[in-house]
């Protein structure tokens, strides 16, 4: 067997971090990458599902302890966090392998806060056989109790236990997969009081219900000419509660590697979306309001098995919630030396309407030190660029820039003890220190 546990002192590393979101057009909340340390620390023994766990849900806390391990066939994680205003959160999560082929997994995740206490399940299970077929299924569940005033009732979405609020999902594959061509089908259902307090779930999955129909086929054909071969479709209808089309659209996408160093991409998206109008679940626009998105993207990444360095860049381009749409990507990261490295994200975003146009820049510059083996530096800069123009009322546009800056030092002080020591400035508030403590014990 093998168990670590981990216990954290104010080790929240949110301040700059939790403002690095795509600037790619979304219609749901886009995910960001988490920075802490303590969620980073055996963060596989916890799973992939955003849905069920999400960890920048949980807020600035100031304690914290973990433990992650695993026995023979079974892995095991769970941990709780302490926040300001008596908020307490936790997680816990079993992954069994009966074969190397068929497993299960449960999940369970609380919270309890002053407005607010919630539990999520989440059970899964799959297997794979050996002539390719494989299938998956998830089951959840969640329950939430919601403190509001009497005076905002009308705010309260649902109301089957007072102020409760059960729901929840069912998402299951089956399919097959050769050498180089696979194939399957999914779906998936939603009820829109489906609700994981700190998860990562898309809005407008809440009160429908889809099918998924996908081919793919993958070649790897050694170092030639064309090195890879890779290409997709798919093919998905959604529908809400009372049977209307939610999405019903396509999927087409392919790759190239050449000479096992850069990779050439294309793909093209088109469906019929139904928009969401407001805060509620379920709560989607009438036939007038769907609109019919589509886009293509062209993308190059050269290096692609290299450490060393590596560039990738993307190019988007169509329409999306009515409007023109134009997106750019370039990602590139070099590692000068051994101990030393960089990498800079830049996008920019347009969409233009007849009476709107908007266009976002954002740069997000990091760079890392190892100094010596128990003392590290690392710098952390971003560039946010926001214009509005209403052409029809120039005196209502506007330009939102804002920089934000991040200086951190590390020091092993012993094995399995690290500090922390961090510098933050950001726009409309004062630059912070911290520092913080991590204490990971095996």
């Amino acid at each position: 067997s093998n168990t670590t546990g981990v216990i954290s002192l104010n080790p929240d590393f949110t301040q700059v971090e939790a403002q690095v979101a795509s600037a790619n057009f979304s219609y749901n909340e886009q995910e960001v990458p988490e920075a802490r340390v303590f969620f980073q620390e055996g963060e596989t023994y916890f799973g992939e599902d955003l849905r069920y766990f999400y960890s920048p849900r949980i807020p600035d806390f100031v304690g914290g302890g973990k433990m992650f391990g695993q026995t023979d066939s079974l892995q095991y994680g769970s941990f709780i966090t302490f926040s300001p205003d008596s908020r307490t959160d936790a997680v816990g999560r079993l992954s069994y392998a009966f074969t190397p082929t068929y497993s299960t997994d449960a999940i369970f995740t609380a919270t309890d806060r002053e407005d607010r206490r919630g539990a999520t399940a989440g059970l899964s299970a799959s297997g794979r056989q050996a002539i390719g077929t494989y299938w998956d299924i998830d089951l959840g569940a969640t329950s939430n109790y919601i403190e509001v005033p009497p005076e905002d009732d009308e705010d309260i979405v649902c109301l089957d236990n007072e102020y409760g609020c059960d729901g929840y999902m069912v998402d299951g594959r089956v399919g097959w997969q050769g050498d180089y061509w696979g194939t399957g089908a999914s779906f998936d259902k939603y009820d829109k009081e489906f609700n994981p307090a700190n998860g990562l779930i898309r809005q407008d999955r809440l009160g429908t219900e889809a099918w998924n129909v996908f081919i793919n086929q993958y070649h790897d054909f050694g170092n030639t000419t064309v090195s890879e071969t890779s290409f997709d479709i798919v093919r998905t209808l959604r529908k809400t509660e009372d049977g209307r089309d939610q999405y019903d659209g396509w999927f087409y996408g392919g790759a190239l590697e050449w000479f096992s160093f850069a990779r050439t991409g294309l793909s093209y998206n088109q469906g019929d979306y139904r928009p969401l109008t407001g805060d509620a679940p379920g709560d989607f626009a009438g036939d007038d309001e769907v609109t019919d998105d589509f886009f293509w993207t062209a993308s190059l990444d050269l290096n692609t098995r290299g450490s060393r360095i590596n560039l990738y860049s993307a190019y988007s381009s169509g329409e999306l919630a009515g409007g023109d749409y134009d997106y750019g990507y370039v990602y590139l990261f070099a590692r000068p030396t051994y101990n030393t490295s960089i990498s800079i994200n830049v996008e920019r975003t347009e969409l233009a309407y007849p009476d709107f146009i908007s266009v976002t820049d954002q740069i997000i510059t990091d760079a890392g030190w190892d100094i010596t083996p128990t003392d590290s530096i690392t710098f952390r800069h971003i560039y946010f660029d926001l214009s509005e123009d209403l052409p029809q009322f120039p005196e209502f546009s506007s330009s939102t820039k804002e920089q934000y800056w991040r200086l951190g030092y590390r020091r092993v002080v012993s094995s399995g003890l690290d500090v922390f020591l961090l510098y933050d400035d950001q726009p409309f508030e004062e630059a912070t220190y911290s520092v913080k403590l991590l204490w990971t014990i095996n």
